[in-house]
């Protein structure tokens, strides 16, 4: 089903039914969740998302539960050691996993022949710790929000989940 189908299915108080949580599916299946597994094991998270689309889902989502240029920075105290102790281009390798996340998606919905199911760009907060007092000004959280919605798009979301 394509965005409109979806759109209308959810207008018509149709049950539409998502996958379920991929980070939980890394780590039921003897897996850590590092790095979302996007780089090591691109196989398990392929065949996560065809688990699920064979199970009944009518959605999938990314594997991209934080995973944004803050969720890296934050592993550090400040950008002087992130320069330091960070791995070079870290904070780009948002952008890239994001395009990862959705070509798995996508092969996995091709794969069996079902590449009209929505793949759903899976967005949460910008700060994991649900501290107001640590967010950005509304200045910053749309540009930040701008940057990761583009990036969405461009791998071919078709639609964007936001969650916590």
């Amino acid at each position: 089903m394509g965005y409109t189908e979806l759109k209308n299915r959810i207008d018509d108080r149709q049950v539409t039914l998502l996958d379920g949580g991929i980070g939980t599916e890394i780590l039921r299946r003897g897996y850590t969740w590092a790095s979302h597994q996007l780089k090591t094991e691109p196989e398990l998270n392929l065949e996560i998302h065809q688990d699920y689309i064979n199970a009944g889902a009518d959605v999938i989502t990314t594997n991209t539960f934080q995973l944004s240029k803050r969720s890296f920075r934050n592993h550090f105290a400040n950008d002087k050691h992130l320069a330091a102790m960070g791995a070079s281009g870290l904070l780009d390798r948002a952008g890239e996993l994001i395009h990862e996340s959705v070509a798995l998606a996508d092969k996995a919905r091709s794969s069996l022949g079902r590449s009209n199911t929505p793949i759903a760009a899976s967005i949460t907060t910008l700060e994991w710790c649900f501290r107001p007092d640590r967010n950005p000004d509304v200045e910053k959280i749309y540009d930040e929000y701008l940057e990761e919605l583009t990036d969405y798009a461009d791998a071919g979301a078709d639609i964007f989940l936001f969650e916590t």
